[in-house]
């Protein structure tokens, strides 16, 4: 019972069989006949990867990653959790996405950047802590270092600036910000971090990236971005 998992995702019909291939420092598993659908991930993983994890200066983990590839499912979504430590990406885009990007690429520099903050997670206090609970300790450290907001925003202002076209470039991102702002509307820290039943607020996503963005422009100096694509972020 020590080894029993918390929750799988997804709803992939019950009878689907599955393949797996390594791609260096991850475990590709998809689903028999969507081969050509595993490749065109293998090779987007391999290519794009290493951009947001050497952003926070972390190394490819030396166990590899499973990533779990889900083609029949309508959730334009993707997640990175720990335990057990995973990927999952859903393959199929949202049907009102304004990027002109490729969704595969925008998965892998969105979650490649949260695999990387979950690496930073190990040091410390939390290597020890890693011996006595296991994967629980990097969840741990999420709490324990900044907010969950941060974490998103951060993955945000990463697909943003390894690419022509993030969330971070669309207007409509930060457009309530703008907005209220223009009007000289201010709400407190604890009304734009947990929201409102009354105002319109944006989401952690918004609000993290918000953030992530006014540091970087403080302390530029400090983060090992690309300089061809801070000019233009």
């Amino acid at each position: 019972m020590a080894f029993a998992q918390f929750y799988t995702s997804g709803d992939d019909p019950a009878g689907l069989k599955w393949s797996q291939m390594q791609v260096g420092a991850f475990n590709l598993i998809y689903p028999r006949q969507q081969e050509s659908l595993a490749y065109h991930y293998a090779a987007k993983i391999q290519a794009e990867m290493p951009k947001p994890m050497s952003g926070l200066r972390a190394e490819l983990p030396r166990r590899p990653i499973p990533v779990l590839l889900h083609a029949y499912s309508a959730d334009a979504n993707a997640m990175v959790a720990w335990p057990p430590r995973r990927m999952e990406f859903f393959t199929i885009p949202s049907p009102s996405l304004s990027s002109s990007l490729d969704w595969a690429r925008t998965l892998v520099w969105h979650e490649g950047r949260h695999v990387a903050q979950y690496q930073r997670s190990t040091e410390g206090i939390f290597r020890a802590l890693h011996f006595l609970i296991g994967e629980q300790s990097e969840g741990l450290a999420a709490l324990y270092y900044i907010s969950p907001g941060f974490y998103e925003g951060d993955a945000v202002f990463a697909e943003s600036v390894y690419s022509h076209e993030g969330r971070g470039r669309q207007a409509e991102f930060l457009l309530p910000y703008r907005a209220y702002f223009a009007d000289s509307i201010d709400f407190s820290y604890d009304k734009w971090q947990f929201g409102s039943y009354r105002h319109y607020i944006p989401n952690e996503y918004a609000l993290g990236y918000f953030k992530q963005s006014a540091g970087y422009a403080l302390n530029a100096a400090k983060l090992d971005y690309p300089s061809e694509a801070n000019a233009k972020v």
